[in-house]
């Protein structure tokens, strides 16, 4: 409703197109439960004032670091969120950093520095490579870095194993079965949450000019106010 019917809600992280089996139940949003779940955890709502975090019984505050990058779509997201959360009484504090720096490694404000306690990215669903995004880093075997993308840490041996045998393996039927087990590993980990995905639209009119699209454009209707047609079009 926020994105005016725009996106869809995911069940679950996809790694394969294959949707017959292995649906996910939607993680509905919950706050009457998830209240209860931190009250059950020693986080305390009583005496709270409107717009302030649930305290533990030392006096910490619920507070989180919430990093995402700087356009407009994933800050209006992260906003949605930050709002959503404290309705149960955790607050979140949104870092906004600049794309350039987003996942530039030596940079002290990149993703993989690690200085935050959620992270919001944008990646393709279904995930092409979930090897590159959830697993490497250093090689248990080697000892050697490996190259990652892998900027939250998360490490699952099951997942290692399945990563080096699909390095290896040519034959399409066994990488889906591979595809499908990893799959399974992410969404019962759930190092990460999908909050939502943009549906595929079409459009068709026989008189539309040529179209540029930015090649850092979310989806291809972007700026669809823009878009020229019939006597508009350079001659």
């Amino acid at each position: 409703e926020q994105f005016y019917g725009m996106y869809d809600m995911p069940s679950e992280i996809r790694f394969t197109r294959n949707y017959g089996s292995n649906q996910s139940e939607p993680i509905h949003y919950n706050p009457e439960k998830a209240s209860a779940m931190l009250e059950e955890l020693g986080w305390e709502d009583s005496g709270r004032k409107k717009g302030a975090p649930r305290e533990s019984a030392s006096g910490q505050s619920l507070n989180f670091i919430y990093m995402v990058k700087d356009e407009p779509e994933p800050m209006a997201t992260a906003q949605i969120v930050k709002e959503s959360m404290m309705v149960c009484g955790i607050s979140i504090n949104i870092h906004s950093i600049p794309k350039e720096v987003f996942w530039n490694p030596p940079s002290a404000d990149s993703v993989f520095a690690g200085n935050y306690d959620m992270a919001q990215i944008s990646w393709p669903s279904p995930i092409p490579n979930p090897c590159l995004l959830f697993n490497g880093g250093i090689d248990t075997e080697s000892g050697s870095e490996q190259p990652s993308l892998n900027f939250s840490g998360y490490q699952n041996d099951q997942l290692e194993g399945l990563c080096a045998d699909a390095a290896y393996q040519a034959d399409s039927e066994h990488q889906l079965g591979l595809m499908k087990q990893m799959e399974m590993l992410i969404n019962q980990d759930l190092p990460a949450l999908p909050l939502y995905s943009s549906k595929n639209l079409l459009l068709a009119r026989n008189d539309l000019c040529e179209i540029q699209i930015p090649m850092d454009a979310k989806n291809e209707f972007q700026n669809i106010e823009l878009f020229k047609y019939g006597g508009n079009c350079k001659k």
